[in-house]
């Protein structure tokens, strides 16, 4: 339902918008770093290519500190191919939204 009102949100426009996909960002961290960065009106900061050094230096108080500190892993990419068998049963109800989001 969630993917349904976002879809709907974004065809009748009116407001600013980015979508960004996790493995454009593991690919090209830098360049997607700066399109977030530029989209929100601000201005790119080198350090920013380099997170994972800046918060080994600094003490972060995050649950999630230990993944801020590491550098972009791929692993992650294309994951849902290991379900892909389990995907099967649903793959129609998700085909739209692959498709809306540009994967197929």
């Amino acid at each position: 339902d969630l993917m349904d009102v976002w879809l709907r949100f974004r065809d009748l426009g009116g407001f600013d918008w980015i979508e960004m996909r996790y493995h454009e960002v593991v690919a090209n961290p830098e360049g997607e770093g700066r399109r977030a960065t530029e989209f929100l009106g601000l201005q790119w900061h080198p350090q920013q290519a380099a997170h994972q050094e800046v918060a080994s230096k600094r003490i972060l108080h995050s649950p999630t500190y230990f993944e801020a500190a590491k550098p972009l892993y791929k692993k992650s990419v294309d994951r849902w191919r290991n379900y892909a068998s389990a995907l099967e049963s649903v793959q129609q109800r998700l085909t739209p939204y692959c498709r809306a989001f540009g994967y197929v």
